[in-house]
C-alpha cells in the first residue's frame, strides 16, 4: 500500500529494527504504543511532511516485499531448520540468533 509506518514495539527485542530500520531504509517512526500522546505524536510527525511520508511509504512497500512475503517466511523457516540440522553438537542454537543471521543477508 506504500504507507509510512507508525509502530509501537516497546520491549520487543529486535522487532523495532526489523520493522522500521534507521538510515536510508527508514520507512516510518517508532512510538510508545502504550501512550496515546506518543501515538498521536508519531501520526502527526508523518502527516507534517508529505514528501517524507511518500518516501517512507515507498520504503515500507519495498521492505514488505523483501522480508515479509509468504515465500520469504518459508525460505527463512527452511534455513533455520537447515542450520539446526547441521550445527555442531557443542554450539548452542538460539532461534533469535538464527533469524538475525538470515535477515542480515
Amino acid at each position: 500500500m506504500e504507507k509510512p509506518i507508525v509502530v509501537g514495539a516497546q520491549d520487543v527485542v529486535g522487532f523495532r529494527e526489523l520493522v522500521v530500520p534507521f538510515g536510508s531504509d527508514q520507512n516510518g517512526i517508532h512510538v510508545n504504543g502504550g501512550n496515546p500522546a506518543g501515538v498521536a505524536w508519531g501520526i502527526k510527525k508523518v502527516l507534517c511532511d508529505s514528501e517524507r511520508a511518500k518516501r517512507w511509504g515507498r520504503m515500507a512497500r519495498k521492505r514488505v516485499l523483501h522480508y515479509f512475503t509468504w515465500r520469504k517466511a518459508t525460505e527463512q523457516t527452511l534455513q533455520i531448520y537447515e542450520m539446526l540440522q547441521h550445527k555442531p553438537e557443542h554450539e548452542e542454537a538460539r532461534v533469535v540468533d538464527l533469524l538475525e543471521k538470515i535477515t542480515q543477508k
